[in-house]
């Protein structure tokens, strides 16, 4: 049975569209190299069989000239943990970063919400005599460019760590310029000395220490003009908006990806954007749907104020006509509304400070013009104390 509707969201919590499981603009290729005589073996994958090769390709624009933000480059990733039981001859895993060509000096941040900073650092100084790693904060390092970086992966259990890197290229960079970064994570191929086979014939003995690659990405990073880039952006950060709200905050990617729309928004409005006014699409349309939402979430503060103006201002069976009336139209567009926007909770707290406050002015003036009804007064209360409650909220939840 297809599921309904076919292009999602979906009521069942198991159950998601693919672009709601992307976690970053990227490319991926897995490729086979086929060959008869030695074939794939069962359950194989890139990091253990070398007839698999898997790339992943990023390709993230810098602009120049432009605002700080939009030459920073933000690309999520997902690695594993170092195995929490060691040998004596083996090391926890690194990331290993090939600047490439990156301009030296240029700043990168990497945000792990799954590591303890303290513990990576304690690492980096036990296994080299110097280091480039600066602690920003639990979860954060930064790091200058240039050569080569390695950073030790502490070890754990259970799900891969997730994270974000971002590098700020400097104002030097120049439009047409490419860079590349490859980050690759290093692991122990094997534990003391051991015999590698093929078949029935046998390689040569690996010694201890011996390391292999488990997995790699490559950021790609063209230089472009503000005006190039910009409708690309807005489209993309539609897209991520829309994704964003599918990832629910107890998820381990909830804080990584929050944080990489946040950058992405960012560079919207150094490239000449709003990035308010980009508002959450599967399709990236988000013009057609930012009016559209606009619509929904005027009419449902209007319902809102005329929900109030009711309860305050009728009596008897008018009264409740009404009220049933406007709740069920209210219902029915509020559906809609989330349904088809996803529209944040701060977005919510507007609509409803704006209904109750328009409607607690309404009841005020027909107070002030001497209209009186026996509920007047107490919903003119309620409606003020819900505007000033969803105010306060807000204000909370740092949504003005």
């Amino acid at each position: 049975m297809p599921p309904v509707p076919t292009d999602g969201p979906y009521p069942a919590a198991s159950r998601k569209t693919i672009k709601e499981l992307i976690r970053d603009q990227h490319q991926c290729l897995v490729a086979e190299i086929a060959f008869d005589p030695a074939p794939i073996p069962v359950d194989a994958s890139p990091s253990i069989s070398d007839k698999l090769a898997q790339r992943n390709l990023a390709i993230v624009e810098s602009a120049n000239p432009g605002d700080v933000a939009s030459h920073r480059i933000p690309h999520t990733f997902e690695i594993k943990p170092s195995r929490s039981r060691l040998g004596p001859d083996e090391l926890p895993d690194e990331l290993m970063i090939d600047w490439g060509n990156t301009p030296v000096g240029s700043l990168a941040t990497l945000y792990l919400p799954g590591v303890n900073t303290n513990d990576t650092l304690k690492l980096a100084v036990k296994m080299y005599r110097s280091h480039t790693l600066i602690r920003i904060d639990a979860r954060t390092l930064q790091c200058e460019t240039g050569g080569i970086t390695y950073i030790p992966i502490p070890q754990g259990e259970g799900a891969n760590y997730v994270g974000m890197m971002s590098v700020d290229l400097p104002e030097t960079i120049r439009k047409g310029q490419v860079f590349t970064i490859v980050v690759r994570q290093v692991t122990n191929a094997v534990s003391g000395y051991a015999t590698l086979t093929h078949g029935s014939a046998k390689a040569a003995v690996t010694p201890a220490g011996y390391r292999r690659i488990l997995g790699t990405f490559q950021i790609t990073i063209p230089v472009r003009t503000k005006e190039d880039m910009l409708e690309p952006e807005e489209r993309l950060l539609s897209n991520l908006r829309w994704i964003e709200r599918a990832i629910p905050e107890n998820n381990r990617w909830f804080s990584v990806f929050n944080r990489y729309v946040k950058q992405i928004a960012s560079r919207v409005d150094a490239l000449g954007g709003v990035s308010k006014k980009v508002v959450a699409s599967p399709s990236g349309e988000w013009r057609r749907a930012y009016l559209q939402c606009r619509i929904l979430g005027v009419t449902a503060a209007l319902l809102i104020a005329a929900l109030a103006i009711g309860i305050g201002t009728l009596s008897g069976n008018i009264m409740g006509a009404t009220v049933i009336l406007i709740a069920a139209l209210l219902t029915g567009v509020a559906r809609f509304w989330i349904r088809h926007c996803r529209p944040r909770i701060c977005q919510f707290l507007g609509a409803l400070i704006a209904g109750a406050g328009i409607g607690a002015i309404v009841l005020a003036l027909l107070v002030v013009l001497g209209i009186s009804a026996p509920q007047l007064v107490a919903t003119l209360v309620a409606s003020a104390g819900v505007a000033v409650g969803a105010f306060i909220v807000g204000l909370v939840r740092r949504c003005f």
